[in-house]
């Protein structure tokens, strides 16, 4: 068994500079399926990340495809999707412009009768006159080239109309696209594809390349005047590159939908393509979104599916309010989950995994069904008591959350340690106003004193929310290491007898048991880290002015971009 290659055109010409090693690397695996674990050793800086990733086939979580179905991947690049696809057991045609990811691609999908690849451009692919052929064409990443690809502002229409062709009349069309009123977009990070910020709000003012988003209306507006007036929207966090989650819009209605989103959605800007920009807490900001009256229209990523005819009780749509599934994790640790509503309430719901209980070593991680409780998470509850007070203060808030966790670490937990103690696994039932704790997904199953998973806790709360805790009454003198240590003391009472390298090497010990990807030097980032001086780590006014700087830099960089490719075309 094994996929077709053709070429039927020049193509596209589009590259990222990775291929060479994305296809001599796949080469030498013998997996390479979603989430392959082979595949994730060759993960090591962005685009083998994005090109190998099992986050990638998050963003498909909410469709039911399958053997009765053909599909056109467009634009398939190195084949990720295209590969989910297969496994799924459609009929798939991956079209991809750059013959050096046809390569890749055919690899990635080459043990595969049902899928082939094909060298060309969308045109190239209309001219062999596939009328009506396809129950599902895939655009990911595709539509804001359009007008770079068939030149002006009428390339969107060029391409949906085509797509248009292809689609059966009962047919779907799948987009994902990078939202132009995103959030990460209105705090200033760069623009996807051009490399500056705020382009797009302008509504792409000056720039002549083609390459465009839309708002959530403009999208909808473009896709119904090409007779894709039929349509159901869904957001993916932190994007559609990387999704950890999908929202639907039937989540909105629920009288909870936006408390819900606020508790399933703790990663909703950061993308992973550039570094976080602290300008902002991220989860304070989608605080201040979920507030608005449609927070849909800020999403980062638009999923939308459209067909020419009625989408009410579509086969290809699964029931659903929140899809959720993991990036870097071990094959045999890796879940994927649904929200649904039934009867009864709220139910979560794990799948894609038989076995009950996984082991490796001293961890256990249990097929974990987590309990729905809609209520205020503990850490956003910390981080709001915690504001600008001292380390005595903060530490009399925390142990209202140690507590907790004392408790939970008391109980009998499957005959092991529930070392996940974290404040953000905990939630206020609103009735009874007790916290719960909601995720014993993970065990330890060897001796661990209760210091080491405080120290822990406290590293992750304050990796992960320190540079927005405004706490200036804790002295610029001392490391985060020490702070954590001397919180830890206040909570219990003593000298914590645990050395921070104990603690290092176990936190480190978890991730290389968990994680798919090696990850060289973790150690040592991770003792760096926690011997930095906490000024370093909180917002000043000095990261807001070079954010400035970078801005005006990059602005003056894409007008002399957009300045030189007007001169060539001129000539």
């Amino acid at each position: 068994m094994s996929s077709k290659f053709r070429v039927i055109g020049n193509g596209v010409p589009y590259l990222d500079g990775a291929e060479d090693e994305l296809l001599s690397f796949i080469k030498s695996t013998v997996d390479r399926s979603i989430g392959s674990d082979e595949l994730a050793l060759g993960i090591h800086d962005w685009p083998t990340l994005y090109h190998f990733s099992q986050a990638r086939a998050n963003l498909l979580l909410p469709f039911s495809i399958g053997s009765e179905h053909r599909v056109l991947d467009v634009g398939c690049g190195t084949g990720a999707l295209t590969r989910q696809f297969a496994e799924w057991g459609a009929n798939v045609t991956g079209l991809e412009g750059s013959h050096a990811r046809c390569l890749v691609a055919n690899e990635r999908v080459n043990e595969f009768e049902n899928a082939e690849i094909v060298k060309g451009s969308l045109d190239e692919y209309l001219n062999e006159s596939h009328n009506e052929e396809f129950d599902v064409i895939l655009l990911c990443g595709v539509l804001e080239y359009s007008g770079a690809i068939f030149g002006g502002s009428s390339g969107p229409d060029k391409m949906l109309n085509g797509i248009n062709r292809l689609l059966k009349p009962d047919g779907i069309v799948i987009i994902a696209i990078e939202n132009q009123l995103g959030m990460k977009y209105l705090l200033g990070h760069n623009e996807d594809h051009l490399g500056v910020p705020w382009v797009g709000l302008s509504d792409y003012h000056l720039n002549n390349s083609g390459i465009r988003t839309w708002t959530r209306s403009a999208l909808e507006n473009l896709l119904s005047k090409n007779g894709l007036s039929e349509s159901r929207w869904y957001g993916s966090f932190p994007d559609y590159k990387l999704p950890s989650a999908v929202i639907s819009d039937a989540l909105w209605e629920l009288e909870d939908g936006k408390q819900l989103a606020r508790q399933f959605i703790r990663n909703p800007i950061t993308g992973t393509s550039a570094g976080p920009q602290f300008l902002s807490d991220p989860l304070a900001f989608w605080d201040l979104i979920l507030q608005t009256e449609s927070p849909k229209d800020f999403v980062n990523s638009h999923l939308v599916v459209a067909s020419k005819s009625k989408l009410e009780g579509s086969s290809f749509l699964r029931d659903g309010l929140i899809w959720t599934g993991h990036g870097s994790r071990k094959k045999k640790f890796s879940t994927r989950a649904t929200l649904r509503a039934n009867l009864n309430g709220l139910e979560y719901v794990h799948e894609h995994r038989v076995e009950e209980v996984v082991i490796e070593g001293a961890l256990r991680q249990k097929r974990n069904q987590v309990a729905v409780v809609v209520g205020e998470n503990m850490e956003d509850w910390i981080i709001s008591q915690s504001r600008d007070k001292t380390l005595v203060e903060i530490s009399e808030v925390l142990k209202v959350w140690w507590d907790e966790a004392l408790t939970v670490l008391n109980a009998n937990a499957h005959g092991g340690t529930n070392f996940d103690v974290l404040p953000r696994n905990f939630i206020r039932d609103p009735k009874s106003e007790s916290w719960i704790f909601i995720d014993d997904e993970w065990t330890w199953h060897e001796p661990i004193s209760s210091s080491l998973i405080l120290l822990r806790c406290l590293f992750s709360l304050f990796q992960e929310r320190f540079n927005f805790l405004g706490i200036p009454k804790i002295s610029e003198n001392k490391s985060l290491v020490e702070t954590i240590y001397e919180l830890a003391e206040l909570l219990t009472g003593n000298k914590i007898d645990v050395d921070v390298n104990k603690f290092v090497s176990f936190e480190a010990r978890i991730v290389a048991k968990v994680s798919s990807v090696i990850d060289v030097g973790r150690e040592e980032r991770l003792l760096e880290l926690l011997n930095i001086n906490l000024s370093k780590l909180q917002v000043n006014p000095n990261a807001f002015r070079l954010h400035e700087i970078n801005i005006e830099l990059n602005q003056e960089l894409y007008f002399l971009r957009n300045l030189v490719r007007n001169l060539k075309n001129s000539l």
